[in-house]
């Protein structure tokens, strides 16, 4: 088993801090970037939400009054460049009853892609992303345009590459891998709405291996298996039950308009303007995007993390809002949240979501997203000084009615 040289130390992303001083150009370069998702993605000892980093007795090398240690960071990682790279870790690991973990840009916010002593399988630089015209999933299909996406590969990269002439349906954090969990998890999209169901739908082929067994690829036509090294080396980060090796996502040309747009929300505006008494508008805005990629440049230029933070979220049904006893209940709930934590609501479902068929085995979602149309998120952040307990207790989750 060799991974070419590919086996790296990992250290917690504040080491020189605490080795250099906090005055070394090292430590000035990661306090400055410390809330960037770019930079954090690209250390592989770095979580997005840096609590996670911390183990059960509180060691870290975030927090200013204690002593660094390792925490939860794994202490060795494979830095993937090719598929043999995983299947060198994963026999090693069972050979020796490691556990792994695997990361690409550590947006995992339940800390899984990281464990104390663990083997983590990093994906980050693992990256390839290529459009194809006509990409044919299943024998008789009509060919469809595709993007082939391998593990490394973030939606901001994936949107960038797609642009202008095609969108794809994505998340809207850019530093998220395209192929990660967000995928395995169905995450969903400001596009779904209008284009298909959430992550999971638009995928037309994964190619991926569970951790114990043999290799598969799966499209919708079947499950094909086969070995390791015929696979193409092209491996998804995330990590749920498997390894994604490679996905291929059907893209679409944008044909929507600015008219078209607002006509769409105007039922939901004239409906929050005739119940003043639950909705209140402060502001509203409307302005033409020729790609996602663009979207992004304009109104989504940050996406910091860094700082410890804890999220919930509830899915609002279609019945909430036409019903007046509903509607005081979720109305009550949402305002008693309000006072504690932030929250947003994020208009991801409904429309093409809701008009998916029950009934198929395509996706795996949940069927609470067929009657939903709102989805509230709520958090709390808390210093770099708190442990984790302290961090759930800035939620939580006292009003999760």
């Amino acid at each position: 088993m060799s991974v070419k040289g590919r086996l790296i130390s990992v250290q917690p992303e504040g080491t020189p801090c605490y080795t250099e001083g906090p005055t070394s150009p090292a430590c000035v370069a990661i306090v400055g970037n410390w809330t960037n998702p770019y930079w954090r993605s690209a250390q592989p000892g770095a979580m997005q939400d840096p609590i996670w980093e911390e183990d059960d007795e509180g060691n870290s090398c975030f927090n200013s009054m204690q002593p660094c240690a390792q925490g939860r960071v794994p202490p060795y990682a494979v830095a993937v460049q090719e598929v043999a790279d995983i299947s060198s870790a994963l026999s090693f690991a069972i050979q020796y009853n490691i556990r792994v973990v695997i990361k690409t840009s550590g947006h995992e916010l339940q800390g899984r892609s990281t464990a104390a002593g663990a083997l983590l399988i990093w994906m980050y630089n693992y990256k390839d992303i290529q459009v194809i015209e006509n990409y044919i999933a299943c024998s008789g299909d009509r060919s469809v345009p595709a993007v082939n996406v391998t593990g490394g590969a973030a939606w901001g990269e994936v949107y960038a590459a797609v642009a202008p002439k095609y969108g794809v349906v994505g998340g809207s954090a850019r530093t998220v891998a395209a192929c990660g969990g967000y995928t395995l998890g169905g995450g969903h999209s400001y596009m779904s709405p209008a284009r298909g169901d959430r992550g999971t739908m638009p995928v037309l082929l994964f190619s991926a291996t569970p951790l114990l067994f043999p290799c598969y690829w799966m499209d919708f036509c079947q499950l094909h298996p086969t070995s390791c090294p015929l696979i193409k080396p092209e491996a998804c980060g995330g990590g749920y039950f498997f390894l994604g090796m490679s996905t291929f996502t059907a893209i679409f040309v944008y044909n929507g308009t600015l008219p078209a747009a607002q006509a769409s929300l105007l039922p939901l505006q004239e409906f929050m303007a005739s119940n003043p008494t639950d909705f209140l508008v402060s502001a509203s805005q409307f302005f033409p995007a020729a790609s996602m990629n663009d979207w992004h440049n304009i109104i989504d230029t940050g996406d910091p993390t860094g700082t410890p933070l804890t999220v919930g979220s509830r899915l609002v049904p279609l019945s909430a809002c036409t019903d007046s006893a509903q509607r005081a209940i979720a109305v009550t709930a949402i305002t008693a949240l309000a006072a504690q934590v932030t929250v947003e609501g994020n208009l991801v479902a409904g429309g093409a979501v809701a008009a998916f068929d029950r009934a198929s085995t395509h996706t795996s979602v949940t069927p609470a997203w067929r009657d939903a149309v709102w989805h509230v998120t709520f958090g709390g952040t808390c210093n770099l000084t708190c442990s984790i307990d302290e961090t759930l207790a800035v939620c939580f989750m006292k009003s999760l009615t």
